[in-house]
């Protein structure tokens, strides 16, 4: 069983996240972990929107959503329980991270306004601080039907492909694309694919190739043109935490393509 972990301290993504994690465990027969503030310190520290009522309606109302469950497709529901983060959210977070499996967090929109530059922020350091793989969540979502399967020269988007195999099982259509680096890693070609015929998932390759990307856009154009082109509803991909050194050989991908997808996008560390 998959314990999903959502995180749920900022209002404009608060039921985006709710409603992805809740569908997530769905997918992987998991359960739903709320983690909730217990308390702010400083008045700034959910500045991105809080709820008209105020904290104590956001805690009631996060309190209500860990007690209800949810009947999905098949007739069955999504367990969940609840954490409180205290006074230093993001430490917290990371720490109760450590004990799920996957964690959902809410995207801040690239034309943030100043209010909610502290909670960009967050979201950057989180997701550099924390070691499990973890879902960005655009302000809206839907369900998951087609999923695209990045795979690079991370290691990381290797170990990813093993949700291929749930996803599939669940009925998502599993596309699969290879990006080479500019200085050519051919071993590449094939071996995400080999993966997934080993175990068995129901895959279709599709080009990477993209006319209509500007040039200067990189890999994270093609990305972001496949997900138009082949209607993705989630992006899983390999994200990299390896310092200076690792940042120069292995360049972060995954944060360009987080900051301007449409869909969710699970970034594997």
């Amino acid at each position: 069983m998959q314990v999903i972990m959502a995180v749920v301290t900022s209002s404009p993504f608060r039921e985006a996240v709710l409603e992805f994690s809740e569908h997530l465990a769905w997918l992987l027969d998991g359960k739903v972990r709320l983690a909730t503030l217990a308390r702010r310190s400083s008045p700034d520290e959910i500045s991105a929107g809080e709820l008209e009522g105020g904290e104590a309606a956001l805690l009631e109302r996060a309190a209500k959503q860990a007690e209800r469950e949810f009947t999905r497709p098949d007739g069955r529901t999504v367990p969940h329980d609840e954490v409180r983060i205290g006074a230093d959210p993001l430490r917290d977070t990371v720490r109760e991270l450590a004990h799920c499996d996957i964690g959902v967090v809410g995207r801040v929109l690239g034309e943030a306004p100043a209010a909610g530059a502290s909670v960009a922020a967050d979201v950057l350091r989180l997701k550099q601080s924390v070691t499990r793989p973890l879902v960005i969540v655009p302000e809206n979502v839907r369900r998951v039907r087609r999923a695209l399967f990045v795979y690079t020269e991370h290691p990381e988007s290797g170990h990813a492909l093993s949700l291929a195999g749930p996803l599939s099982e669940k009925g998502v259509d599993v596309k699969l694309v290879t990006l080479i680096p500019p200085l050519g890693r051919t071993e590449l070609i094939g071996t995400g694919e080999s993966y997934l015929k080993t175990h068995g998932v129901p895959h279709e390759t599709v080009d990477a190739d993209c006319e209509n990307c500007p040039a200067e856009g990189g890999p994270a154009s093609v990305i972001l043109h496949l997900i138009r082109q082949e209607q993705i509803d989630l992006v899983v991909m390999g994200g990299t935490r390896r310092g200076l050194l690792g940042s120069l050989l292995w360049p972060e991908l995954a944060r360009e393509v987080v900051w301007n997808a449409d869909v969710p996008v699970l970034v594997w560390y």
